[in-house]
């Protein structure tokens, strides 16, 4: 969920955003991930259009292991805040 502005809570501004989900290897380094992780690895989700909507749902079935999920506007340099909610469910 995109969090509005603190100044303009009643005023809601929207930025076109979406979500992009890369698996971490086993192994990785517990810290931040650098460039050169982009650029090695691919993503196992990206949506190519970014959406207008304050809330992105989206369910997604992905095999065990650790993941980072990065949101992002579609303008460079552009920050918004996000409300990140993550629910696991397995066929166990």
């Amino acid at each position: 969920m995109q969090k509005p502005q603190q100044g303009n809570r009643k005023e809601i501004s929207l930025h076109r955003t979406r979500l992009t989900i890369y698996k971490i290897p086993p192994g990785t380094p517990q810290r931040s991930l650098q460039q050169d992780f982009f650029q090695r690895n691919r993503p196992v989700k990206a949506e190519k259009t970014y959406s207008t909507q304050r809330d992105l749902i989206e369910l997604h079935s992905l095999e065990p292991g650790e993941y980072v999920i990065i949101p992002s506007t579609n303008e460079p340099n552009i920050t918004a805040d996000f409300t990140l909610t993550v629910y696991t469910k397995t066929d166990e």
